[in-house]
């Protein structure tokens, strides 16, 4: 995050990529929104290439089960451990530092941390305890959950004291 006088400034993509890796672990200040676009765009890309090769080398190129990577990681080990293993470093590489950036994002727009973590990460980890089982009840707290992530993580900054 660029910083003038505490507001958050535009960044360039490969600014934002910098960001997102040196601050993986920081969960104090603020991120811009161009900050957080350009991260996600390179997070997308740091992942879709391992995940394609991950789905074709473990012959599950189905994705028609939603959540199949995690059904999908310990027998693939044994049938393609190298592009298992590329697929989970990937992986840590764009999810670690992405939830950072979003506890980061929620500080920019006036929220504190727990926000961040209540919409931003425990979503995901609902679904992905409900994978066996599809409930319309938690799919629609997980879809309200991301549309309140959405709508707050596009809201500009917030001013500073």
């Amino acid at each position: 995050m660029m910083t003038t006088q505490n507001k958050t400034q535009p960044v360039n993509f490969i600014q934002a990529m910098k960001l997102f890796y040196t601050r993986a672990f920081d969960y104090s200040g603020r991120s811009s929104l161009s900050e957080y676009w350009w991260s996600v765009l390179g997070a997308l890309l740091i992942m879709t290439i391992p995940t394609m090769l991950f789905a074709w080398a473990s012959g599950n190129a189905d994705t028609t089960t939603g959540n199949l990577w995690l059904v999908m990681v310990p027998e693939a080990w044994h049938n393609a451990p190298i592009w298992t293993g590329i697929f989970i470093i990937a992986f840590v590489m764009a999810v670690v530092p992405m939830m950072a950036l979003i506890v980061r994002r929620f500080h920019d727009v006036g929220l504190s941390t727990w926000w961040g973590v209540l919409l931003g990460i425990v979503p995901y980890v609902v679904n992905a305890s409900q994978i066996f089982r599809r409930n319309g009840i938690v799919l629609i707290v997980i879809l309200i959950a991301s549309m309140l992530d959405l709508y707050i993580i596009c809201k500009p900054s917030a001013p500073t004291e």
